[in-house]
């Protein structure tokens, strides 16, 4: 019994001495037909408005992906292995741009906040989004042409995630996606059927391997791609170096600059800038292509 009281006189000292967190944060009000409406707390207002809009967004839209895990282990001498499914849950970042502010108020070190989101601006705000994105023109010029075509499959991503949040705010979107789907097909058709021809003085092999992963490579194309590379021997202290000036003319022209050394020869000095190279054309290439 002494314990007791004692425990029940813990709990109410301790509630006496917490914060007196605001009665409208504590009974929020529901969303109604035309605005979302939610709270949010943190140590700056900022984090309090971006804890407040992030609940709203994971009430608009959730991404869930499932993955299988196989989990591996020994009981009691015996090898297990357990497969489950693990769901994470997305939720995507929308911009709530023209939200309102309608309760804000700090308390002790925290911030409390209740914010409303228009769902007409919102909806308005994806509709724009969306319109502009679907805007698209390709270049009379082909290595530009593969470039544009490459660029747009990598914002129809972005955008196929908004039409999603559009679909589920009640939105008829079939129009969106009959574009999304014919873009789709015209930049996947240009990708494959405009070809090129590399010419390069060296790195051949680095050149069209690399290039191969993202353009049609056919040696009797019409589309060049120009690759002049000069190598320059160095010697730095102990070490033989091989510099390595790349200048490459495709969309537009592009140098990279790179350089190979090793303290037994040159051979093995440009070895390694072989090395270099490709790993600098790759990164290039991924740059160019968007595929990041």
């Amino acid at each position: 019994m002494k314990k007791t009281v004692l425990i029940l006189l813990a709990a109410l000292f301790l509630g006496c001495g917490g914060p007196n967190i605001p009665k409208w944060y504590q009974n929020p009000p529901k969303d109604t037909a035309l605005s979302f409406l939610d709270i949010g707390e943190g140590y700056s207002n900022q984090n309090a408005i971006n804890s407040a809009l992030n609940s709203i967004a994971s009430r608009i839209y959730v991404n869930l992906s499932s993955t299988y895990v196989i989990n591996k282990g020994i009981y009691n001498n015996k090898t297990y292995n357990d497969i489950y499914r693990e769901i994470k849950a997305q939720v995507p970042h929308i911009d709530f741009s023209g939200y309102k502010i309608l309760k804000s108020q700090k308390i002790g070190d925290k911030y409390y906040v209740l914010v409303k989101v228009d769902k007409n601006k919102l909806i308005n705000n994806l509709k724009i989004k969306i319109s502009q994105a679907l805007n698209v023109t390709f270049s009379d010029n082909p290595a530009q042409k593969v470039v544009d075509a490459y660029k747009t499959l990598h914002t129809l991503k972005k955008i196929k995630l908004y039409v999603l949040i559009l679909n589920s705010l009640n939105q008829d979107v079939s129009e969106y996606l009959n574009k999304i789907t014919a873009l789709e097909k015209k930049a996947r058709y240009i990708i494959k059927n405009v070809s090129f021809v590399i010419k390069a003085d060296k790195f051949k092999q680095i050149n069209q391997a690399l290039f191969s992963r993202y353009l049609n490579i056919t040696p009797n194309a019409k589309n060049v791609i120009l690759i002049k590379t000069d190598l320059q021997k160095e010697k730095l202290f102990n070490n033989y170096v091989i510099v390595v000036n790349a200048y490459i003319k495709f969309n537009k022209k592009y140098i990279i600059k790179t350089l190979g050394k090793s303290d037994i020869s040159y051979e093995f000095a440009k070895a390694n800038a072989k090395i270099n190279y490709q790993k600098k054309l790759s990164s290039l290439l991924k740059e160019i292509f968007s595929q990041n």
